[in-house]
């Protein structure tokens, strides 16, 4: 299973992205699936009658509530429902597998990474990350008020060059003209981040537990639980030095 995560500010072509993505990797013959940390919030405010078309504001001031609701309940609480998801992906692509079906590779694709703790889960889950960047273009309601929000915080100390920000993500690229011209930019690299190049997958020889697992045809189920902790206990340590760096 490929796994891609893409960050930056709101309304900076992250689901623009994705959909290519998806496109190309469904026309390679791969199984995309474009999904969000936020997937279970946005069902909360669909259910409350909220709206992205019809009523982007009070979708996006719901969206905002709610998530702050829940991250002070439990800082993980989205990383955890997202990750019951990426679970069961990996379940049904095991199960294709069993039954001796053609296989077509499954895809993740995360359209709205936004926090530290969601960087850290798609690090130790071998994700291709890229951040989208705006260079000098202006976003639309680039000055209001809920760009103060903590959701887009770590995309506006990348795109601010924060030097304890800039190493988040492993590919950087550039929207900072026409959607045609991004378009043309991105073309080339859809094989490299859909897996398709020799060097996309990082170090061919790694012997890490997860592609341990992976070249022995093991159940996976185990080592993600692992990885999980192990990026939570990741995620605490890398906190805990930011405070000790302020103080």
């Amino acid at each position: 299973m490929q796994f891609i995560m893409l960050g930056g500010k709101a309304g900076v072509g992250k689901t623009f992205l994705a959909r290519h993505i998806a496109k190309y990797a469904f026309n390679k013959g791969m199984r995309p699936h474009i999904v969000s940390f936020a997937d279970c919030i946005k069902q909360e405010a669909e259910n409350a009658g909220f709206t992205k078309d019809k009523e982007p504001e009070k979708y996006r001031e719901f969206c905002q509530s709610m998530g702050k609701k829940h991250r002070a309940e439990d800082p993980d609480y989205f990383v955890k429902k997202f990750n019951d998801t990426f679970m069961g992906l990996w379940d049904e692509e095991s199960y294709l597998l069993k039954q001796g079906n053609q296989f077509w590779e499954t895809l993740v694709i995360v359209d709205d990474c936004r926090y530290l703790n969601e960087i850290a889960y798609g690090r130790f889950n071998n994700a291709i990350q890229i951040f989208i960047g705006t260079g000098d273009r202006e976003l639309r309601d680039n000055d209001g008020e809920w760009r103060n929000d903590l959701s887009e915080e770590v995309a506006m100390k990348i795109e601010e060059g924060d030097k304890d920000y800039l190493n988040l993500y492993s590919w950087v690229v550039l929207n900072d003209k026409t959607w045609e011209e991004f378009e043309k930019k991105i073309k080339e690299y859809l094989p490299v981040w859909c897996g398709m190049d020799a060097d996309s997958c990082g170090e061919i020889d790694c012997d890490c537990a997860f592609c341990k697992t992976m070249k022995d045809g093991q159940p996976l189920e185990g080592i993600l639980k692992e990885i999980y902790e192990e990026m939570i206990k990741y995620l605490d340590e890398m906190i805990e030095g930011d405070e000790d760096e302020e103080t």
